[in-house]
């Protein structure tokens, strides 16, 4: 994690949500996307699609900062289309 995501910080080996202040237990499975996997911005408008048909609205502040992670995405993608790749699960 790092403060590209305004949602969570990485401090003392742990998860932290900003908002609560509560860590990720250990035990709770975790994805991290990438703005450079080329399909991770696909993923993530598909859960804001579902979050709105979910909840029945598309004006929460967790709708708006999907949507913003979105235009994070994109913006990366255009501006370092030589960083694009397509996503992998080998282990350096």
């Amino acid at each position: 994690m790092s403060k590209n995501d305004p949602k969570y910080n990485f401090i003392g080996g742990h998860i932290i949500n900003e908002a609560s202040g509560l860590p990720v237990p250990d035990d709770e499975p975790c994805m991290v996307f990438r703005a450079r996997d080329i399909w991770a911005v696909h993923a993530i408008e598909s859960y804001l699609s579902d979050i709105e048909l979910g909840i029945g609205e598309k004006d929460t502040p967790h709708v708006t900062a999907v949507k913003e992670r979105i235009e994070a995405f994109r913006r990366f993608a255009r501006d370092n289309r030589d960083r694009m790749k397509e996503p992998d699960t080998e282990l350096a």
